[in-house]
């Protein structure tokens, strides 16, 4: 409690912290003590975000809000640093503090955008792409044609699984372009592997005469079948794994399938089996689409995961990205043998992965199903009950985010300084305000303390501390602001008005509102819910 009366030593000890230990860079600071010594704030600017600190000595607690815009990495090691500057760190850190994340409006232009970008990790680039993918020099086509798409099987074929007899690899006119053949001998624990060849006159669906040319390559892919099932050496088997190689064409994998669901009982292993396929744009979206159909026509029952893991160049430019689609059945374990096989590609082709879903299929019936109800009692609800009751609101915190009503406008007709003034108009009404709710004497934006920064990039962020509270205003240089206000004692409707006369001014639509109580006790409720009848706290 004596660190926290002392506002000045706090500053300094977050300074050091977010300097020394993190490696962050301040731009600005500013402190703000209430009368009565009991509150006070802490502001600092950083290069690359903003910190507050509000301090409430008399419960010996502080309520920070930690907002990045670079260095998004930096989060955690800048939570740790600060807890730790304020005496809660060591083997109190579990107990000391709770936190929650929820996702704000940033800044276009900041210096190191490049290394933020490889942080966040991967984004979809697919539809916008898709001129990237043929490459006159041999760029993103070629190598990943050649060398992900193989890395990716090399890895995924140890998802096949260990019951599989037979695997099928649907390719291409000619087998020395069909890689996956290759890739599949050389690593699969299956014992045999056939390639089904593309049928090449039935590329074109337009052709004349297209409908006998399909039916006789749907003949002979059967009779292809048909052999391997059948094999007088090994004796019947069934496959377990299927691999769509990038030669292979839509007309002719349409074809192998229809053959496939068609004869599904008798030549899967269908609580076993493996499917792949790999997409490098939207033009192979029939893929993704037959990989689904795997699992909800052929395979049908749990076990069963469908998973797009989507891998994403961390170039500046973009790179391009490639999918790798999966349907797998017999496993229990997937999800986490498909983690560490995205690991082990990602480490091989230097690209960031993202697993976009991961879905399964029907569970199978148990007829003998005995149905268990429990009522509201039957839990033990102690802990919840003394969660709720420890709650103390000392706070009400509105995060609001406004973007153009006019979506074709690229960037919003304001300056650092023109916000600054806005900010200081509403505010006067704001402060004004304030002193009926806090039954103080009449304020004036003199008794309020301002600080801004506009070098961190394309952007501004302005804050505002004053006896009621603190408003912070985020520009991203573009068209989002971001608006953090928060107040001493609960006020909706004037955390409303403060929202109406941004958009109305500066005429903009809210695009989102996150409204949290801030206090201790691991608080989620505000002083209004918890209050009785009677205007006692419910207890």
């Amino acid at each position: 409690e004596k660190v926290l009366k002392d506002v000045t030593s706090v500053l300094e000890l977050f300074k050091s912290a977010l300097e020394q230990v993190v490696g962050l860079h301040v731009k600005a600071s500013a402190v703000f003590v209430g009368k009565n010594g009991d509150t006070s704030q802490v502001s600092i600017i950083l290069q690359e975000g903003h910190v507050m600190a509000r301090i409430y000595s008399q419960y010996d607690y502080v309520g920070l809000d930690l907002h990045l815009w670079s260095r998004f990495e930096k989060h955690d090691a800048m939570k740790s640093a600060l807890v730790d500057a304020l005496g809660g760190g060591g083997s109190n850190t579990a107990t000391s503090y709770s936190s929650y994340r929820i996702v704000a409006g940033g800044m276009f232009g900041v210096p190191n955008w490049q290394d933020d970008e490889k942080n966040r990790g991967p984004r979809a680039t697919q539809p916008c792409d898709d001129d990237k993918t043929t490459d006159d020099d041999g760029g993103i086509e070629s190598v990943m044609e050649t060398t992900v798409a193989d890395t990716m099987l090399e890895e995924a074929i140890k998802l096949v699984p260990a019951e599989a007899e037979v695997a099928i690899v649907v390719c291409g006119a000619k087998p020395e372009k069909c890689s996956s053949l290759k890739v599949l001998a050389e690593g699969s624990s299956v014992n045999r592997i056939v390639p089904l060849l593309s049928c090449p006159e039935v590329d074109n669906e337009y052709e004349e005469g297209m409908l006998d040319k399909m039916m006789a390559c749907e003949k002979t892919v059967f009779q292809a079948l048909q052999e391997v099932m059948e094999n007088e050496d090994v004796g019947k088997s069934t496959i377990g794994a299927v691999v769509l190689d990038p030669s292979t064409s839509y007309s002719f994998s349409r074809i192998v399938y229809k053959v496939l669901n068609t004869n599904k009982e008798s030549i899967f292993d269908r609580g076993n089996l493996f499917a792949m396929a790999t997409v490098f744009s939207e033009s192979d979206n029939w893929r993704r689409h037959m990989m689904e159909r795997f699992r909800k026509e052929i395979i049908l029952y749990h076990p069963c995961f469908r998973t797009q893991v989507v891998f994403n160049s961390t170039t500046a430019d973009g790179g391009g990205s490639v999918e790798m689609d999966l349907t797998v059945s017999g496993d229990e374990h997937f999800i986490e043998r498909l983690k560490n096989t995205v690991a082990r590609i990602e480490e091989r082709i230097a690209l960031k992965s993202d697993i976009r879903d991961v879905v399964g299929a029907l569970y199978t019936m148990d007829p003998n199903w005995d149905p268990t109800y429990f009522k509201h009692e039957n839990f033990d609800r102690r802990d919840a009950l003394e969660q709720y009751k420890s709650q103390q609101a000392v706070g009400y915190q509105a995060v609001v985010q406004l973007e153009p009503k006019k979506k074709s406008l690229t960037t919003l007709p304001v300056t650092t300084a023109s916000l600054t003034t806005t900010l200081k108009s509403i505010l006067s009404i704001v402060v004004a305000g304030l002193a009926e709710n806090l039954e103080s004497e009449a304020s004036t934006l003199e008794n309020v303390k301002f600080i801004e920064a506009d070098d961190m990039g394309s952007g501004c962020v302005s804050v505002a501390l004053w006896e009621g509270g603190s408003f912070v205003l985020l520009w991203d240089g573009r068209i989002h602001l971001d608006l953090n206000l928060f107040l001493y004692k609960e006020d909706a409707k004037l955390a409303t008005a403060i929202e109406g006369r941004f958009k109305s001014e500066l005429k903009l639509k809210t695009a989102l509102r996150d409204v949290q109580p801030r206090g201790y006790g691991r608080v989620v409720n505000f002083d209004s819910d918890l209050l009785g009848d009677d205007g006692d706290k419910s207890r």
